[in-house]
C-alpha cells in the first residue's frame, strides 16, 4: 500500500509506503475502537513526512 503526495514547495511528488495496509476499508475505521483508532493513526504517522501526520 502507498500513499502519493505532491509537494508544492519542492515540485516534487512524494511516494509513502507501507508493509501491510493498516486497516481494510473506512467502514473498518468507524467500527474500530479507540485504542486500536489510535494504533492506526500511530502507525500512518511513523511513515508520514511531518507535514502529512494526522
Amino acid at each position: 500500500v502507498a500513499l502519493q503526495t505532491t509537494s508544492l514547495s519542492t515540485d516534487s511528488i512524494i511516494i509513502t509506503s507501507f508493509q501491510r495496509a493498516p486497516f481494510c476499508c473506512h467502514e473498518d475505521l468507524v467500527t474500530m475502537p479507540r485504542p486500536e483508532l489510535v494504533q492506526v493513526a500511530q502507525s500512518i504517522n511513523g511513515r508520514l513526512p511531518k507535514a502529512l501526520q494526522i
